[in-house]
């Protein structure tokens, strides 16, 4: 299997030399710099959580598909996160809630948070919003053709995912755009008290 330690590596390295290239031809102080660095690192983040390990050994993956392994995938709203929650309920199986809810959740607050000072003020939100879905959109998209590639399900493509992942893009905005400006007010108050 392809591990995320390869594509973590291959991502640093190129993000190392971004940051290098930028700390010598920008101010650090640039906030449109900065959030293309972040973006970078929470695609990465993304990736190697979506897609990774990859299975690319064919003993593995006939195995697989032998042993009807895959997973399902979903196209109804609600359905999986229903699902979740009920499972939850009656067995006690909170990690699983844990792992899929707030983990999709969390995932992309750190690509909503950079985003928010990546566009200028003008429908601001709208774009990050068209963003953040058309990224988690292809994460689908993506899964659904390795899925094929692979000839079984080793990824569930799911629109509960789309969802929740907009959600947490979402709320990475909102702390950016209205938690930052806020605490940053406090902090002036504080420093002139």
């Amino acid at each position: 299997m392809i591990t995320a330690q390869f594509i973590l590596f291959f991502f640093a390295f190129l993000i190392i030399c971004m940051f290098v290239m930028g700390a010598l031809n920008r101010d650090l102080r640039d906030k449109r710099y900065l959030s293309t660095m972040g973006c970078l690192l929470s695609v990465m983040l993304i990736v190697c959580v979506c897609f990774f390990p990859f299975p690319y050994q064919d003993e593995l993956l006939q195995t697989m598909i032998t042993d009807g392994e895959g997973l399902g995938n979903n196209f109804i709203p609600f359905h999986t996160i229903i699902s979740i929650f009920g499972e939850a309920i009656t067995y006690h199986t909170y990690g699983t809630l844990c792992y899929q809810f707030f983990g999709n959740i969390l995932l992309f607050i750190p690509f909503g948070f950079s985003l928010c000072y990546y566009f200028k003020e003008g429908k601001k939100f709208f774009k990050v919003l068209c963003c953040i879905i058309l990224v988690t959109v292809l994460v689908e998209v993506w899964q659904g053709a390795f899925n094929a590639m692979l000839q079984v399900n080793y990824r569930c493509v799911d629109i509960d995912d789309v969802m929740l992942n907009t959600i947490g893009g979402i709320f990475g905005f909102c702390v950016a755009y209205f938690g930052i400006p806020w605490l940053q007010t406090i902090i002036k108050k504080t420093k002139n008290n």
